[in-house]
């Protein structure tokens, strides 16, 4: 009897990590965090009064770490697989071109490495901030765990479990947010000093942008679901979501919302769907938004002061309050980007230029912040693998299925909500998940 080589038996002790349970637990246990968090404050409620702690435990000790470990043991049974069956270089090239967004975001773990290695400021590469704790093991666990993962899950059924599964996740959160907001007189007391909605998250921006994914999460459920409840269930939380989010007041948010809802409808005259159903969800969104004003009109006061005073001060380039003072941390940012434009200034390296011209120690433009943090060519490898997603979407437009199309708007919502945010370890993976969701459809090979 032929005894098997060490690659072949390392492939039959592993085969059993290469299942769906281990392929979909990163997906699904991220999507739980905020969940947790939620259990957590009910045991302890001054646990929201500082969350940074307890989140940075749920999420980066805890969850994040068993996925790494989860990938490890999948991607070692797939490469002894291909190792033992396609030798071939021809398979290798052909799988380098089915995969480009793969290879993009591999460039990027590369150039956050070497951004790392040439700037050597290691205390903040290895630990974060003390604030957001986002290490570059973190930023690449993002594109190698979250996206590379979720690429191998084909079928719509287990999409849709996913979506489902952190649709009403966010339900729940906007259910715990309300609460707080209408029953809780003896608020935590980093929400005392900030009368908008934070929920479990650190600031009120970081839920704005949560909110707006899983707005369209479900919006895209009740639109393209196969099941009557599904799209019941999906169109309430789309509703709830939407009138937290006005409570919320993130304006940056509200921007995705309304470009995912556009990317939607394009979709639909794209992919000659008809578009019945996606009006009647969106005048139900529309009906929500309108119900949310009038119980406090943050949204119609934010388009008001968008228009008066934030567009006027980017014009004149004067006004140093405009968007937040986003505009002026922007330029700060890009002058960063022009002196150090290859490798950067490495993990937060720029947080002491913004905080003395601002205040603050990030840009809060996602594009931004990994060109000035890890280079210009890891910045457009970003830019383009994301990028990429939406165009093999596109070559394949003819049969795109429908919680694919729910997840690319989704994914799209968050893209254009990161002009104006910061990337944090409780909200980044969630595009991730997406864009790796959004990748294929079961048993398509397209090169694009």
């Amino acid at each position: 009897m032929e005894q098997k080589s060490f690659i072949s038996q390392l492939a039959d002790t592993t085969s059993r990590f290469n299942r769906k349970p281990f392929i979909m637990f990163p997906a699904i246990a991220f999507a739980l965090t905020p969940l947790l968090m939620i259990i957590a404050a009910s045991i302890n409620k001054d646990i929201l009064i500082h969350p940074n702690k307890v989140y940075y435990f749920i999420a980066i000790v805890a969850v994040i770490p068993l996925a790494i470990i989860d990938t490890i043991l999948v991607l070692t049974n797939k490469a002894c697989n291909i190792a033992v069956d396609r030798k071939d270089r021809s398979f290798i090239l052909s799988l380098i071109r089915n995969n480009l967004t793969a290879v993009l975001f591999l460039i990027c773990c590369i150039g956050i490495i070497a951004s790392s290695f040439w700037n050597q400021n290691w205390s903040v590469n290895l630990t974060g901030d003390i604030y957001r704790s986002e290490s570059i093991l973190t930023v690449i666990s993002y594109f190698a765990v979250f996206y590379l993962m979720c690429t191998f899950i084909a079928e719509e059924v287990d999409k849709q479990k996913i979506a489902f599964i952190t649709s009403i996740v966010s339900a729940v959160v906007s259910v715990h947010t309300i609460i707080v907001q209408i029953f809780d007189t003896g608020l935590p007391a980093y929400q005392a000093l900030d009368p908008y909605c934070s929920s479990v998250f650190f600031h009120f921006n970081h839920y704005g942008y949560y909110l707006a994914v899983h707005i369209m999460i479900s919006a895209g459920l009740c639109i393209h679901s196969k099941s009557k409840i599904i799209r019941i269930i999906s169109g309430a939380v789309m509703c709830l979501d939407t009138i937290v989010l006005n409570l919320n007041d993130t304006f940056g948010a509200w921007f995705g919302v309304f470009f995912a809802w556009i990317l939607l409808f394009i979709i639909d005259y794209v992919c000659k769907r008809s578009r019945k159903q996606t009006v009647v969800v969106f005048s139900l969104f529309l009906l929500a938004t309108a119900a949310s004003c009038l119980i406090t009109p943050n949204l119609i006061n934010s388009i008001r002061q968008f228009f008066t005073d934030d567009v006027h001060g980017v014009v004149i380039d004067e006004n140093i309050s405009t968007g937040s003072s986003r505009w002026q941390m922007w330029k700060v940012a890009i002058q960063c980007i022009r002196e150090k434009p290859i490798f950067g200034w490495g993990n937060e390296g720029i947080d002491d230029i913004i905080f003395e011209t601002i205040g603050q120690s990030r840009p809060h433009n996602e594009y931004l912040q990994y060109a000035a943090f890890y280079g210009i060519p890891t910045g457009i490898c970003y830019l383009a693998g994301c990028i990429c997603v939406f165009l093999r979407a596109l070559k394949e437009r003819s049969s795109l299925s429908g919680i694919r199309i729910v997840c690319l708007v989704a994914a799209f919502a968050y893209l254009v909500s990161a002009f104006f945010g910061n990337t944090m370890f409780y909200t980044t993976p969630f595009l991730f998940i997406l864009l790796g969701l959004s990748w294929k459809d079961s048993n398509k090979t397209s090169k694009t």
